[in-house]
C-alpha cells in the first residue's frame, strides 16, 4: 500500500519543525521508520519543498523524485490540494494504481508500525471507504460548552441523568491525526480524506497519539520516548 508522508519545512509553532530533534533523531525519521517496517507497505513518497528534509528522507532509503511545489507549501495549503498534485504525479509516471493509500504525518510521531499495520488490516476488513485513528475522549463532550455571542450551550446534552464521569457513555472519540486511510478514486473524485459516509475508526493507544503542534506537546512526547512506561 503507498504512503504519503506529507512535510513541508516551514512551520509556525516550533521553528523547522519536521527536523526538530525528539530522542535523537529528527522528528520526521520516526514517521519514515514506522512506515519503513510495515509489512503491508509497498511504497512510500515523501511530498516536501525543502531540500534538507528531502535529503534526510533519501539517507533513509526513500525515493525523493517527488517535489512539492512551492505554491503548495504555504501554511494555509489544504492538505488535500497537496495530496491531490502528488497522486497524480504519481498516476502520470505510473502504469499501476494504487486503490487506496494512507496518509502519515510527521506531528504523530509515536505512532507505531503495528499502529500502521492493525489500521491497515481493519481498513481492508471494514469494505469501507476510509479509515481515521481515534482516541478515547479525555473531556467528556457532557463537561464541554460552546460560548456564543447570545450566552453557551453544552456540546452534547447528558439524556442519560448520570452526574459522575464514570457513569457517562463512552461512545465519544477525537480524530488524533495520526493515520487517515483512504480509497484514491474517492479521494480525487470528492477531494475528501474521510468519507463521512463510509468510514471506520481505528481506536489508538493514548500514549502513541501525541500530535505535536506546540513546543508543550514536544516536552509531552520527549519525556514518553525517555520514558515510554510513564
Amino acid at each position: 500500500m503507498l504512503v504519503i508522508i506529507p512535510a513541508r519545512g516551514g512551520s509556525k509553532g516550533i521553528p523547522r519543525k519536521n527536523l526538530v530533534l525528539l530522542g535523537g533523531k529528527p522528528l520526521i525519521q520516526y514517521t519514515i521508520e514506522a512506515a519503513q517496517q510495515s509489512q503491508f507497505v509497498s511504497r512510500i513518497v515523501l511530498s516536501t519543498d525543502d531540500p534538507e528534509i528531502a535529503a534526510l528522507g533519501s539517507g533513509l532509503g526513500l525515493d525523493i523524485s517527488y517535489q512539492r511545489p512551492p505554491h503548495l507549501a504555504y501554511d494555509n495549503t489544504p492538505i488535500e490540494a497537496t495530496l491531490a498534485h502528488c497522486l497524480n504525479w504519481l498516476r502520470e509516471g505510473s502504469v499501476t494504481h494504487d486503490e487506496a493509500f494512507i496518509l502519515l504525518q510527521p506531528t504523530s510521531p509515536l505512532r507505531t508500525f503495528k499502529d500502521i499495520d492493525e489500521a491497515i488490516q481493519l481498513y481492508r476488513g471494514s469494505k469501507k471507504n476510509s479509515l481515521v485513528s481515534v482516541n478515547s475522549m479525555r473531556e467528556h463532550p457532557f463537561e464541554c460548552v460552546e460560548l456564543r455571542s447570545d450566552g453557551w450551550s453544552y456540546l452534547s446534552k447528558n439524556i442519560s441523568g448520570a452526574f459522575r464521569r464514570q457513569d457517562y457513555s463512552n461512545n465519544y472519540y477525537y480524530i488524533n491525526g495520526a493515520i487517515y486511510i483512504t480509497r484514491t478514486e474517492q479521494f480525487l473524485l470528492s477531494g475528501k480524506i474521510i468519507d463521512e459516509k463510509s468510514a471506520s475508526f481505528y481506536l489508538m493507544q493514548r500514549e502513541h497519539s501525541i500530535d505535536i503542534d506546540d513546543v508543550f506537546d514536544l516536552l509531552v512526547a520527549q519525556a514518553l520516548v525517555a520514558e515510554p512506561q510513564l
